[in-house]
């Protein structure tokens, strides 16, 4: 439904039926379900979950996840995140929130289901009033019938009254405030010696027998990209209001021919284009003539070998027919196709092995009770040193955040690390000076932390009752349900 939305987004009225379908579906679980059949994904407490509810979760999570990726979902995301299992538990949870409103004698009345729906500005008309018509009309682009809508709204009242209620038990000390806030904003200041691989290449030559070990252990490192070897014919848009209309009908008529034909240059011959070919080339590496056509290259690497292209669109670009003459795939070349690249592979990993093994060495000479300027000379490397940091602002630093956070776990007590922070280099910490945060930021973030505190005791209280319900319920799952999507 939501795509249907989309299409026909033109109108103002849909638009705003898009914002209340979302508002609805991530909160809405009505209280009937299937019959606790075929129809059903699950039963909590032999209250069925309907095929029907899971079907407009999962199609919402599916539509935020198009937008997020451009239209275009990964392959195998949706399987790597569990999508269906995350719907499931969901739609679970919600009924085990909802059973328990119920038991808890937590009711929604007529009078807060209207009052809801008439705060909601999308149904005001032009005088910010409700408005009955708009409302009807708004329901109707949707495809969602009044009792639906405002059974959603019953269920989301009710949800809202019984996290609410459980909220209630939770309270915030004083003494967790200022213990949050000390954890956010008390500042460090560090020096350190940072070990760079690049340093560490001197002198490194390996033997053939190490770049073949080294080879066979990372071959698929070196795996060469999908190559594809095209004929092709390309209709540019030229300037004028109607160019894109006429190199699409060219295209047009170029396709009946090859389909008719059965030949890419009867195609050409019919228009007056040109059949162009290339070499066997790859995605990183296009031709010169297909290099700024990103979309038509995407669509060509999707074909198969000695497959027609449809007539691609490439945007304002123009049009292309695409005809794969061979495509190879991707394989593990010979060491000695791919020999400077490995040796430089290996070299900088040996530099690297050299510099945590310095890093290491340097550590355990501060431990002993060397002091950080000498062993500092030891390796010709200069002392640096951070500004003042805190956690709260330690991405204003520019170091890299694994030094940093090790650094505000130092203490005067313990001012060195247990070992080596790896980055990019790698580097020993000591700790210069430890400050608690101001006071006068303490005033002013108190207030803001404390409700920082609530709400994650809130969730954290909702979780923890959330999981108990669910020890304690019965539930179902309907064999193969969640295979159907």
């Amino acid at each position: 439904m939501l795509a249907l939305l989309r299409r026909k987004a033109r109108s103002p009225i849909v638009l705003a039926a898009i914002a209340i379908i979302v508002l609805v579906f991530i909160f809405w679980l009505p209280q009937m379900g299937g019959d606790g059949g075929p129809n059903t994904v699950a039963v909590v407490n032999e209250e069925p979950v309907s095929l029907r509810d899971f079907q407009r979760r999962y199609d919402n999570l599916l539509s935020q996840y198009r937008e997020q990726f451009d239209g275009a979902i990964p392959p195998d995301l949706l399987e790597a995140l569990g999508v269906r299992e995350q719907v499931l538990n969901e739609l679970i949870n919600q009924r085990l929130l909802l059973q328990s409103a119920r038991q808890a004698g937590l009711l929604v009345t007529g009078n807060e289901i209207q009052r809801e729906i008439q705060n909601m500005e999308e149904f005001s008309d032009e005088a910010e009033r409700f408005s009955l018509e708009r409302y009807r009309q708004t329901l109707a682009a949707a495809r969602v019938s009044v009792k639906e809508f405002e059974q959603g709204i019953r269920t989301d009242l009710l949800r809202r009254k019984i996290i609410e209620h459980l909220a209630g038990f939770v309270r915030v000390r004083d003494d967790e405030v200022r213990q949050r806030f000390h954890y956010d904003h008390d500042q460090v200041r560090l020096a350190y010696l940072r070990f760079d691989g690049a340093a560490f290449r001197s002198g490194l030559a390996p033997t053939e027998e190490e770049l073949t070990a080294y080879f066979e252990e990372n071959s698929q490192d070196y795996r060469t990209e999908p190559g594809i070897r095209l004929d092709y014919l390309l209709f540019t848009a030229e300037s004028g209001e109607d160019a894109g209309d006429d190199a699409f009908s060219r295209a047009g008529e170029a396709y009946e021919a090859i389909l008719s034909e059965g030949s890419l240059e009867r195609g050409a011959e019919v228009v007056d284009a040109t059949v162009r070919s290339t070499d066997l080339f790859s995605r990183s590496q296009p031709p010169a003539a297909l290099a700024p056509y990103a979309k038509l290259l995407a669509a060509a690497f999707e074909l198969r070998e000695g497959e027609l292209s449809s007539i691609i669109n490439a945007g304002d670009d123009g049009y292309a027919i695409f005809h794969v003459r061979q495509r190879q795939a991707p394989a593990v070349p010979p060491l000695e196709d791919v020999r400077g690249r490995v040796r430089d592979d290996l070299i900088a990993r040996q530099a690297r092995q050299k510099a945590r093994q310095a890093a290491a060495e340097a550590l355990a000479a501060l431990r002993e009770g060397h002091q950080l300027a000498a062993v500092a000379a030891d390796y010709e490397l200069e002392v640096n040193k951070t500004p003042w940091f805190a956690r709260a602002t330690i991405e204003t630093v520019d170091l890299p955040g694994e030094l940093l956070a090790t650094g505000l776990r130092l203490s005067r007590e313990q001012p060195l690390p247990e070992e080596v922070v790896a980055a990019e280099a790698f580097y020993v910490p000591r700790l210069l000076e430890r400050r608690p945060g101001k006071q006068e930021l303490f005033e002013r973030r108190a207030e803001p932390l404390r409700q920082e505190l609530r709400q994650a005791k809130q969730q954290a209280l909702l979780t923890s009752w959330l999981n108990r319900q669910r020890q304690q319920a019965k539930i179902r799952r309907t064999p193969g349900a969640l295979e159907r999507f």
